[in-house]
């Protein structure tokens, strides 16, 4: 399964300065270098938080081994509004896999609903399931899906809250151009990772992953997660 300087002396300073400030990141400007927003991070791993945050999510996945694709998969989710199951009112989303070498077992369309805090009905490939059948099996099934976020979620505070080499900047998403983070991820040895590049994007009033590179330490293997495109709620 498939499965974020300088002193004053002289009118050349001064002008440099003034170059510095006008060119600078507004982030940049308002918090210091090294510091990540942890308390800004939101990192979605249930539908229920898809639901909130999203209307549409696409994001890819592509695993590298010795510089040869072994694994190249997007994920679109979209939100499809309110309906009733068994008297029970829900939302529904919908999961589209595309794989290109078709390999993965997680099926190419699904649907969920969710009421009362939990999936009352999923629907695979036309198929309806519903009850504690489909909230057990949706359970796996998400999983995969949200690995990515899983993953990033899985680490330590303590393993990157002082992370010296944080860099600001901006990404492009779609069309649209939003400020960024950037910072390495150490050895851990818990996920096995030998080093990896994690980047945040502000969208609206918050911090999300939205690009990570791991490089697994057995395999010579990355791991590269993209947000391609998104429509908050």
């Amino acid at each position: 399964m498939a499965q974020i300087i300088y002193r004053k002396r002289s009118i050349t300073l001064l002008l440099l300065v003034f170059i510095m400030i006008f060119t600078v990141n507004p982030l940049q400007a308002e918090e210091n270098n090294n510091e990540i927003p942890f308390e800004k991070m939101k990192t979605p791993t249930e539908v229920k938080e898809f639901v909130k945050m999203f209307d549409k999510l696409q994001y890819s996945i592509n695993v590298e081994r010795d510089e040869e694709i072994i694994q190249d998969t997007t994920m679109e989710y979209n939100y499809l509004g309110k309906d009733t199951v068994n008297n029970i009112k829900a939302d529904l989303v919908s999961f589209k896999v595309i794989e290109k070498d078709n390999m993965e077992e997680i099926p190419n369309s699904m649907k969920f609903w969710l009421g009362n805090e939990k999936i009352v009905q999923i629907e695979i490939e036309g198929e309806l399931i519903s009850g504690d059948i489909a909230d057990m099996m949706s359970e796996q099934l998400l999983s995969a899906i949200f690995s990515p976020f899983y993953s990033f979620a899985k680490m330590e505070i303590s393993e990157i809250e002082n992370m010296d080499n944080v860099n600001r900047g901006h990404i492009k998403i779609g069309n649209k151009t939003y400020n960024s983070i950037s910072f390495e991820i150490p050895h851990t040895s818990e996920m096995n990772i030998k080093n990896g590049i994690v980047k945040l994007a502000e969208l609206n009033d918050f911090f999300m992953l939205v690009r990570y590179d791991y490089q697994i330490s057995e395999n010579n293997t990355n791991y590269i997660f993209t947000v391609d495109s998104f429509k908050l709620r």
